[in-house]
């Protein structure tokens, strides 16, 4: 929803209709507030960032989108941080006003970014990768850092969504290819067609909205993550 009002609001902007285009920012503030942090299920609204939830504890950090909230990031023993909806550049902004003070004493960090605001050219995207890349590096000298791009849609779900989160997790990995040792990039679209011999993953019974990691693929980019290189 929030992509697609973003959307429309450019087009809109290139076609002089600033009315319309006022009136679709109020809306896209409405839905962004919606993703506010929860203080439910024992998720706690982190103090000074109205959009990041927090849960758990220890030496393990994760954050990003609501991949972190799902069967994903529930592989992940350790302090989770969460926010619906959000973007690489989200994540930038809060960086700079000192979300990195939480990885400071972190062991291994886990990113899980890249699925929303995929419509970004390339350029872009990797350009947006590097600078937040640098932020977790300046927050923590010495912590394993591990980016886990978007995964593909399901089998039979999200068929319009399948080339660009591909892009996505291509940009992404092209972006932080030479970085130093303690980086690395899961590419979630390679190891997914890997493991389900050129297919992708199929959803579970019950609810399941294709995007959202359901079953046993979240455990499999989870163990190669967590695997040494």
């Amino acid at each position: 929803m929030f992509r697609e009002l973003s959307e429309l609001r450019e087009q809109l902007l290139k076609l002089g209709e600033k009315t319309c285009s006022s009136k679709i920012d109020v809306m896209l503030k409405e839905v962004f507030a919606a993703q506010r942090c929860t203080n439910k299920n024992g998720w706690r609204c982190l103090e000074g960032f109205d959009y990041i939830s927090w849960h758990g504890s220890g030496k393990t950090v994760v954050f990003g989108d609501s991949q972190v909230g799902g069967a994903l990031g529930l592989q992940f023993k350790g302090i989770r941080y969460l926010s619906n909806s959000s973007t690489v550049p989200n994540w930038i902004s809060w960086f700079g006003a000192g979300f990195g003070d939480h990885l400071k004493d972190a062991q291994n960090i886990y990113i899980l970014l890249g699925g929303n605001g995929y419509g970004e050219e390339g350029v872009t995207m990797s350009s947006h990768a590097k600078e937040l890349l640098k932020m977790v590096e300046r927050s923590n000298a010495s912590a394993n850092i591990v980016w886990i791009t978007p995964a593909p849609p399901a089998q039979g779900y999200g068929s319009e969504r399948i080339m660009d989160r591909q892009k996505s997790s291509q940009n992404i990995s092209e972006a932080l290819s030479n970085s130093d040792d303690r980086v690395r990039v899961v590419d979630s679209h390679s190891v997914v067609t890997e493991h389900y011999n050129g297919d992708s993953w199929k959803c579970p019974s019950g609810h399941c909205d294709g995007i959202h990691l359901k079953g046993d693929v979240a455990k499999v980019l989870a163990d190669r993550a967590k695997s040494q290189p």
